[in-house]
Order: C-alpha cells, then sequence, then structure tokens
C-alpha cells in the first residue's frame, strides 16, 4: 500500500483508477486536501458547515459518485432534525438512542434508591452508602468518639459520628449531644442558621430531606467568632431544640439548569431559549487593544517608566533635554496656544482674569491661602499657632526630611555653606503660602524677626506663647 502508486487493485490514496473511489479523484469530483471551504465542492476542515451533512461526506468512500456539499450553515441553526446513527448503548441495536429504548430498565431514584419516581419528586429519606464505615460495637464506636474529643481532633470525630451512627442509626444528634454532655466531651454539637444553595439540601443521621439547621462541630457552647453570634442558639435547650430538625448539607442529586436556573433538567434539556452570556472583553494593556492581551500583542512594547516627552528610557519628561513634544495633542498644539481656549487663567487671589496671582495689586485674601505646616486654609506657616511638622520639612543640603540645615548630619557643601536657615525647612513647593509667587512677595520669614520656625535650632528663642 503506497500513498501515491498507479495500479487498480492495491487501495491507493491519490492513484487515478476508473471506477473505485478514491480520496483525490480526478475531474469533477470532491477535493478532501483543501483544508477550508474554499467554494464550489471543495471540501475541507473547516468548521463553518453543519455537522448533520458533514457526516455524510466523511462515510461516503462507498458510493459510487461523489457528495456535494449542499449547506454551509453551523450545526446550531441547522433546521433539519438529527438523524441518530449508531448503536444503542442499552440494547446494542441501530436506529435509535438509548433515551428511547424500549428495552431501557426502569430509572431508579437517586435519594432512596427505588424504582417508579424521579429524584426530583422523592420525598422519603436519604438512603446512605455505608459500605465503606467499619462495623462497631455501640461502646466501641462511643470509644472513639470520646477518644477524638479528648485530643480534640475533629477530622477523627467526623469520621466517629459516620461509625457511630451505622452501630445505632436511630441515635439523633440531640441524643448525642445530651449524652457528649453528661460525659463532658470537649467537643459540642451547635445547630446554627446557614443558607445553603438550590443544589444542596440539609440531612440529619437518618436521612431526612430539608432540615432547618446545620450541625457544627465545636470546642465550646459559645461562639468564638463574630460572625457566628447571629447564627448561634441563645441557650443549650435552644440548641437541643435545633439539632432536633437538623442536618448536614449534602447534594440532592438533582441537575440544575444553567441556561433558566430551574431544577430537575440539564441545558441541554432546557424549554427555553439559549441566553447570552456576557463575555468579558479582553483589553490588551499595551496598545489598548480590543480582543487580545499584551503577551500576543504584535505592537511595540511600551515602557511605562520611559520619558512621556521623546519615549527614551534612563530619565524622566522634567529632565528631558529634547524639545517639547506636541505628539498625541488633538490638534498639535499646546493648551495655552489653544484657538478654542484653553484652561481658566484667573487669579488665585482675586479671581478675576488677565494677570495671575504674583502680578495681583488687591490685598491677599486669606481665604486662598494654605499653610504649609498644618495646611489649613487661612493663614500662612509662619503664623500657624500648631506644633512644628517635622515631617515636612526638607534639608537643602542632603534634601531629606524630617531636619533643617543646622541639623543635617551631613557636610554642608556648595552654596549652602554657612547659611543655617536656608529655605527655613520647608523647600520650593509651590501652592502654598505665596499663591504661586516668589517668597520675597509676602516677605515670609525675614531673618531679623524672631519666630518659632527658627527656636530651638541655635536661633532667637521664642516667648512662650
Amino acid at each position: 500500500m503506497s500513498w501515491n502508486a498507479g495500479g487498480l487493485d492495491d487501495a491507493h490514496w491519490n492513484d487515478g483508477g476508473g471506477n473505485d473511489m478514491t480520496w483525490n479523484p480526478p475531474g469533477d469530483k470532491i477535493e478532501f486536501d483543501t483544508g477550508d471551504f474554499g467554494g464550489g465542492k471543495e471540501f475541507g476542515g473547516g468548521d463553518d458547515a453543519c455537522r448533520n451533512l458533514v457526516i455524510l461526506l466523511v462515510i461516503a468512500p462507498s458510493l459510487a459518485r461523489p457528495l456535494e456539499l449542499v449547506s454551509t450553515v453551523v450545526k446550531k441553526e441547522c433546521t433539519k432534525p438529527r438523524v441518530f446513527k449508531g448503536a444503542c448503548r442499552i440494547c446494542d441495536k441501530e436506529g435509535h438512542p438509548a433515551s428511547e429504548c424500549p428495552d431501557k430498565p426502569a430509572d431508579v431514584c437517586k435519594n432512596c434508591k427505588q424504582e417508579g419516581h424521579k429524584t426530583m419528586d422523592c420525598t422519603q429519606n436519604r438512603k446512605f452508602d455505608q459500605h465503606h464505615i467499619p462495623d462497631k460495637l455501640p461502646e466501641e464506636a462511643w470509644a472513639i468518639l470520646k477518644k477524638a474529643s479528648d485530643e480534640k481532633d475533629l477530622e477523627d470525630f467526623r469520621d466517629g459520628i459516620k461509625i457511630y451512627s451505622k452501630a445505632v442509626p436511630m441515635a439523633t444528634f440531640d441524643e448525642i449531644e445530651r449524652k457528649m454532655r453528661e460525659e463532658n466531651f470537649k467537643v459540642y454539637l451547635i445547630g446554627l442558621d446557614k443558607e445553603i444553595a438550590d443544589c444542596h439540601t440539609l440531612i440529619n443521621l437518618q436521612g431526612k430531606l430539608n432540615c432547618k439547621f446545620v450541625v457544627g462541630y465545636y470546642f465550646g457552647d459559645k461562639p468564638q467568632r463574630p460572625n457566628l453570634k447571629e447564627r448561634w442558639p441563645q441557650s443549650s435547650e435552644e440548641n437541643l431544640k435545633r439539632l432536633a430538625d437538623a442536618g448536614i448539607p449534602l447534594d440532592r442529586q438533582i441537575p440544575k439548569c444553567v441556561n433558566c436556573g430551574q431544577m430537575g433538567h440539564g441545558s441541554r434539556a432546557c424549554p427555553d431559549e439559549r441566553s447570552v452570556v456576557e463575555k468579558v472583553e479582553v483589553k490588551c494593556v499595551n496598545c489598548n487593544g480590543m480582543g487580545h492581551r499584551a503577551r500576543d500583542c504584535t505592537e511595540k512594547r511600551i515602557d511605562k517608566f520611559s520619558c512621556r516627552n521623546c519615549g527614551q528610557p534612563g530619565h524622566r519628561s522634567s529632565d528631558c533635554t529634547e524639545p517639547r513634544s506636541a505628539e498625541g495633542v488633538e490638534f498639535g498644539h499646546f493648551a495655552k496656544d489653544c484657538p478654542q481656549g484653553g484652561g481658566s487663567r484667573a487669579c488665585r487671589n482675586c479671581g478675576e482674569e488677565g494677570h495671575i496671582s504674583k502680578e495681583c495689586d488687591k490685598p491677599r485674601n486669606l481665604d486662598t491661602v494654605t499653610c504649609r505646616n498644618c495646611e489649613e486654609v487661612g493663614h500662612y506657616s509662619r503664623d500657624c499657632t500648631k506644633k512644628k511638622d517635622w515631617t515636612k520639612v526638607q534639608c537643602n543640603n542632603c534634601k531629606e526630611m524630617g531636619h533643617t540645615v543646622r541639623r543635617c548630619p551631613k557636610p554642608v557643601e556648595g552654596e549652602n555653606a554657612g547659611d543655617g536657615f536656608g529655605d527655613y525647612g520647608f523647600g520650593n513647593n509651590p501652592g502654598y503660602d505665596d499663591m504661586g509667587g516668589s517668597r520675597k512677595d509676602d516677605g515670609a520669614f525675614p531673618e531679623s524677626t524672631p519666630s518659632w520656625m527658627n527656636a530651638g535650632d541655635g536661633g532667637t528663642t521664642v516667648p512662650t506663647w
């Protein structure tokens, strides 16, 4: 057998036989090696065609003439009923699926293991599978519980409850709790309020469904967490009443449809129309494009820490030596040159336009002044009555916060040498006190005036307030 050999008697993939059905027949026949639905009679490995019709092409080598693709609708849009082909998995007969098999046995309820009704309609007690639980005498099972309680091992205690329930099938949670209190167990059974999902139900040791409270295992009879106080019983008597109608959350064994949210069927058997699921659209953080992630982005990687002016790494835009770039600006100009009008140029002192605060000829408006010490409005830092905040003081020598030049542990260098006051510890912070102007505008901190700002720094001592 070869891939491209001649001859008529052998089975070939690409031979030129006359009457046999080949995978690549000449002439006006279907091409199976195209890889897409290019049009005409070509057929390939795409997923655009309806699978109800594609299956006919796959099983067609025994036919005398080639088939033609008559539809390109997807499977979910096909209006023709799907024809079942194959053997039934129950009776091994062809012509019907297992759901329609006449020899199909009666459905067995997953809850009570009985025939004649569905799990959705069952009201009987749950039948537990206890084959994996060891058989013990009641005394031996109780000894296991006692040992787990003394060792404060909740995992062994939970297993001991199962063993004891198998040894004493009629023992309830409230009866077990009473007996535990008589023997001073260290573990407590507490009945708690708890909301459970629709797919779960609370079942007690006898298999009763739809109990009201959930059983919890704790090392004390008082709530240890704040979120348990509202769910905790008020007294031991109330706890015993709750335990009489308490259980453990288990699966209902009933399917829940993710399409309509109803119990009793899956999404495939849902009679309602298929709901549209809103998918979260992926956005690339590199190019801000939609539909792909940054790891799959074909654009050049953008350095988030590069200069915003020239785009080169290694420096900030404030230190950039290149001319200011207008790239990305809407009309290729700056705000101050905008023909449509830029931002407000009103004076921060008087609110009038046409000048800035340092050029204002009106008296200073203290309502626009923010203290650099307490950050309150209405006064300058030199007039602040609060204690000096050293965390906002910057040294002019080492540029560190928390001290002035006089207290700087490093040697004074350059033009700061011999200047004990510098900028009085606050540095050049625009937007405070001077309203954008220079320090000469308000005459802040004259060296000849006693002030609490230089008290303790070797300057003039300030009298008591």
